[in-house]
């Protein structure tokens, strides 16, 4: 039954078009001329195929007498039928609607149909040798040329083993596929082909629909995201060809949305039309079966969109019915005429024929620079001896390192022995590396595929097909094993957590994840020199000049009206039992900068090491210099979002050297400690400092924003975004800045040598770009840039009187609140406090992102205000998503809730399908996909009861999928089977620590509404440990964090409330409530009812 899907699939079935030869007479008879890429068969029968004269034809089902076929001879000048009764020149060819057609009637002009929906029995009977003649026709004669295969899957999960014996047996350059029925909890990995590079456009609210693109490795391609050429499910993609451009677009129409849908689609095609593209190709299933294509005409509701295609020059090539007798899957042409379409039979498993058009677009005999595999050098670390590596640095010659007065003779020193300790023990290597993803068949599995391909076209016998499918059935049982075995030794091995994740990561990341080319300017960079070259420029131009003037040597007080604090810091004393634990602390990694060295020597090279980097990290500090070959760091280019073809959508990543990065850690460290002991850094800033997070910046806001609105009281919360912030501190302000705040030589001047003088190499794989300077900015990726940046704003709170900051690194929201009835007065002050930012700016060289600033109202979601910034209009907000929170103005985080549910059911849904082992998808579910349902949790508390249900049902469904549907317990009985705690069991156990951290200040809060009650409380004897309680007007304010939580901090037995670390109020938090009596007493009957349909 495999053979005769397979055999029927494989086989093309109508030939529809091939361009005629230009001012020929289509009545003239024509000679039938053997193609040049055809041969006799095993049989000696060939197929009459002119190749200018393919036009249509109809099915091999509708012959009357398919033993006619086989009567063919061959004649040495030209092809001639044996039979008698000859075909007459000028008969008129049959539609493909006819229902049949004798052999004797066929024009001599026109192909036979060679189809394959003849029984199964048949196949190996002389009227297949037409079959295979038709289909060898269509491989050989269009190997060397650009074609595409059009495929209606409905649902490709299912039919990826057919697409697979597809690439393996044809390697069409481009699939096509419409109904994917993909959705966003399909990883990219689960769709992806072995040696084929894709892109999807899934549907968006639902299931079904959606379209898949694969492309052949050796294609350069690139998607094309535009915002008019917006159709709905549509996907286009940039294809790059010996100096040819072509634009190639899939698209699927749902039936009965014409309507909607014709505008959109006139729109396309005239976009289309105009683009700068040598040719373009739209192809997809339009539902379109009223119109007849071979004129083409239809009823009268068409009329607009058959004149748009004459008058736009647009072509439809596709003629014959692709499913049943309708002709829905369709390909558009706009500057190309394709050299053949042909119509096979249904996909196995569709009820939609495939398409096949094969485009004059020669494919390249020069491999394609994405083929091309790259040299990486590298160390093996993994097998290194490092008690040798320990013992030859010992021994090596340090005697002038130590007594040198020089810093850059000691680090010559310090890297000429270290490396040449390295190149005796762990000795580069080079190795060859492909772009793409490493293949699933092996070497020899491969070379038998090729094997057998070569034999099925060559004798076309089906008993060599079965041999392909059952290779290629062997091959996925043998990685399914293998997988399975990878699991087991995972899930046995000590640091199971780790190598169950690593397992993970490696199959979800199997998509080429390279920079094959970048579009800039409308011109194709597609050489990696040229690619690393463009990421330099684009990244340096986003520095500032050096500035030549300095501003008085206290700005800070021009703004904040401070007095300077009388504690300075000067310097940072090293000591080796810092450094030991410092480089204790360092991940292991291959990773290196520009000195080529990785934390694996610092980490495993003996403890001398400490002692050498004490004497490096001394000298640098005490002569104010930040070695040379430190400031050169390697870019890594790395995506946030948008088309990965245009370079604005990159930001860069510094590779800083390992040692440079102790030293930083250490100063960091100590420059940290004496700014929060000298209350320099604002209590508002919560980015990059220890005890401070966004949880405690979204606690800080949100409970002023509740306890607001429970005053009644409006809030506006206004969102201010710098534009590429880090990058352009200037350099001179910062470090008048640092003086201001107390910063002294030597480590004012240490910090100086660290900022100037510094350049950049952009590197992608072995390809690297020219040094470039670094103008401004602190380097992003360095481990002391993010502080220098806090302190280089810190003044900027002193901006708002009547407003409240709350600042996380660079993302700043200002909160006021406000009566409606002073709605004027209030916009007025807004209005002045908008100005002194704006002039803040401008003081400090930083510009603010219009595009992303905004406003939102909590309370009058129909205010309007009327705000500027810089001079442009301030836009109002309905959404906003905010250090990784999404919310509206009700503050019910549904968006948050969809959110988190949306990315948690993709990676479970990644887990299940992609491992076997249950004790592997249990510690995957609780190591990855659980901690993406418990981001900000204190949140959950102001939500809705569906929006918990919500969540709670993805750890109910897991629980289920893992045992399975033959299990009848209760969700509460297989959390207990499989030693899970019910999700929001989690979230009171996390929250009520999160409590106890702001508690006893180990975490920092801005809110005095979190601690412990004051003397003469009604409770003298618990005093101590009971926390204040806080009257609410309002729901919003009693289901808030701070309200519900103190009152459950009350009541919880003395002995935990007076736990003296977090370790063991964890261990007897999580003994309480595992106990049935207290969750009882613990919760309202309203929260009654929702746990009773958590425990179902």
């Amino acid at each position: 039954m495999v053979i005769t899907r397979i055999q029927s699939f494989f086989i093309p079935r109508v030939p529809v078009s091939v361009e005629k030869t230009a001012g020929r007479d289509v009545n003239t008879p024509k000679p039938l001329v053997l193609a040049p890429s055809l041969h006799e068969n095993r049989n000696g029968l060939v197929h009459p195929y002119p190749l200018d004269t393919l036009d249509t034809c109809t099915s091999i089902g509708q012959i009357k007498n398919p033993t006619h076929f086989c009567n063919l001879t061959k004649n040495k000048s030209s092809l001639v039928y044996s039979k008698s009764s000859t075909p007459t020149p000028n008969s008129p060819p049959k539609t493909a609607h006819n229902n049949s057609i004798d052999i004797g009637e066929h024009d001599a002009g026109t192909p036979l149909n060679i189809g394959s929906s003849c029984p199964a029995e048949l196949l190996g009977a002389e009227p297949y040798s037409g079959l295979t003649n038709e289909l060898k026709y269509f491989k050989c004669y269009f190997n060397s040329h650009l074609y595409v295969i059009l495929i209606n899957a409905r649902s490709v999960l299912n039919k990826l083993p057919m697409l697979r014996a597809l690439t393996v047996i044809y390697k069409p350059p481009v699939i096509v596929i419409t109904e994917t029925w993909c959705h966003s909890d399909i990883l990219d990995d689960e769709i992806s082909l072995d040696n084929y590079t894709h892109f999807r456009c899934d549907r968006e609210g639902g299931k079904g629909g959606g379209c898949l693109m694969y492309f052949l490795n050796e294609l350069t391609v690139s998607q094309l995201e535009s915002s008019t050429l917006n159709m709905p499910e549509t996907l286009w993609v940039n294809v790059h060809l010996n100096n040819v451009t072509a634009l190639i677009g899939c698209s699927y129409r749902a039936p009965g949305t014409f309507s909607n849908y014709e505008t959109q689609l006139i729109n396309t095609l005239e976009q289309l039309t105009d683009l700068q593209y040598d040719h373009k190709i739209l192809c997809g299933d339009f539902n379109l079966p009223e119109i007849n294509w071979d004129i083409p005409t239809g009823p009268t509701k068409f009329d607009k969109f058959l004149d748009t295609l004459d008058i736009l020059g647009w072509k439809q090539t596709v003629t014959t019915p692709t499913r049943g007798n309708n002709v829905l899957d369709l390909i558009f042409c706009h500057n190309i005429s394709p050299l053949s379409t042909l119509v096979g039979s249904e996909f196995p498993g569709s009820d939609h024929k495939t398409v096949m058009c094969a485009l004059p677009i020669p494919l390249s005999s020069n491999a394609s620079h994405t083929s091309t595999s790259q040299q990486v050098i590298y160390r093996n670390y993994s097998k290194a001896n490092w008690a040798l590596v320990e013992s030859m640095l010992r021994s090596s010659k340090w005697d002038e390192y130590f007594t040198t007065d020089d810093l850059s003779r000691a680090l010559t020193i310090f890297y000429h022995n270290s490396n040449i300790c390295l190149d005796a023990v762990i000795p580069l290597q080079t190795l060859k590396v492909s772009p793409h993803r490493k293949s699933y068949i092996k070497p020899k599995d491969r070379k038998k595929l090729k094997k057998l391909s070569t034999s099925y076209f060559k004798h076309h016998d089906f008993g060599t097909l079965g041999l392909i499918l059952k290779t290629l059935s062997s091959i996925t049982q043998a990685q399914d094993f293998r997988m399975r075995k990878e699991e087991r030794i995972a899930v046995a091995s000590p640091a199971r957590v780790y190598a169950l994740t690593e397992i993970l990561r490696k199959r979800m990341n199997r998509k080429n994840h390279s920079i094959p080319l970048l579009i800039d300017k409308g011109r194709l960079c597609t050489n990696s020199a040229d690619i690393c070259e463009l990421f330099n420029k684009t990244f340096a131009g986003n520095y500032l000049k050096p500035s030549v003037q300095l501003l008085d040597i206290h700005p800070i007080t021009k703004m904040a009206q401070t007095p300077l604090t009388p504690n300075q810091i000067s310097t940072v004393q090293f000591t080796y039992a810092d450094i030991n634990q410092t480089i204790r602390t360092l991940k292991s990694s291959k990773g290196f900068g520009t000195d080529g060295i990785s934390s694996y020597f610092y980490k495993y090279g003996g403890p001398d090491i400490p002692l050498l980097l004490l004497k490096i990290f001394t000298m640098s500090l005490e002569t104010q210099t930040y070695p040379d070959i430190w400031k050169t760091t390697f870019i890594m280019p790395k995506h946030k979002s948008g088309s990965k073809t245009e370079v604005s959508n990159y930001r860069p990543i510094n590779i800083t050297p390992i040692a440079s990065r102790i030293m930083e850690r250490l100063v960091k460290d100590n420059l940290i400690k004496h700014m929060l002991s000298c209350n320099i850094i604002s209590p508002n800033q919560h980015g990059f400092l220890k005890s401070r997070s966004c949880l405690t910046c979204h606690l800080d806001f949100f409970n002023f924003v509740t306890s607001s609105r429970d005053r009644r009281q409006l809030v506006l919360v206004i969102y201010f975004d710098i534009s590429k912030a880090f990058d352009r501190v200037d350099h001179l302000l910062l470090t008048n800045k640092l003086n201001s705040l107390g910063i002294r030589d030597p480590l004012l001047g240490w910090l100086k040598s660290f900022l100037n003088n510094r350049s950049q190499i952009v590197k992608l794989g072995s390809a690297t770009s020219k040094p470039s300077p670094i103008t401004s900015g602190v380097v992003q990726g360095s481990v002391i840039g993010p502080l220098l940046f806090t302190l280089y704003i810190n003044d900027i709170c002193a901006c708002f009187t009547h407003g409240k900051p709350f600042i996380f690194a660079d993302d700043l929201k200002v909160a006021y609140t406000f009566q409606r009835d002073d709605l004027g007065n209030f916009e007025n002050v807004v209005q002045k406090e908008l100005d002194k930012m704006a002039a803040w700016s401008s003081l400090w060289n930083l510009q603010f992102n219009l595009n992303k600033c905004g406003w939102i109202c909590f309370g009058a979601p129909s205010i309007d205000l009327k705000l500027t910034l810089q001079s442009a209009n301030l836009t109002r907000l309905r959404n906003v998503v905010d250090l990784g929170l999404r919310y509206s103005s009700d503050l019910t985080f549904s968006e948050q809730v969809a959110s988190q549910t949306r990315k948690s059911r993709m990676l479970l849904g990644c887990i299940l399908r992609n491992f076997h082992d249950n004790e592997a998808k249990l510690i995957l579910y609780k190591t990855c996909v659980r901690p993406l349902l418990e981001y900000c949790p204190f949140i959950i508390s102001s939500t809705r009861t569906r929006d918990k249900l919500r969540m709670e049902s993805i750890q109910r469904y897991f629980t289920s999928k893992l045992l399975g549907y033959d299990c009848k317990e209760d969700y509460i009985s297989r959390c207990m089977i499989l030693k899970l705690d019910p999700l929001w069991t989690r979230r009171l156990i996390i929250n009520l620590i999160f409590f106890f951290k702001v508690l006893h200040k180990i975490s920092f809060s801005g809110n005095r509404d979190i601690q412990f009650a004051q003397e003469g409380s009604y409770d003298l004897r618990n005093q101590t440990s009971t926390v204040t309680t806080h009257s609410f007007k309002s729901t919003l304010r009693e289901n808030f964090f701070t309200v519900m939580y103190s009152k459950i901090w009350n009541s919880l037995p003395l002995d935990i409330r007076t736990c003296s670390s977090v370790t063991s109020f964890k261990r007897s938090l999580y003994r309480l409530l595992h106990s049935t009596d207290y969750i009882n007493k613990l919760f309202t009957p309203r929260t009654n009812q929702a746990l009773i349909y958590y425990s179902t």
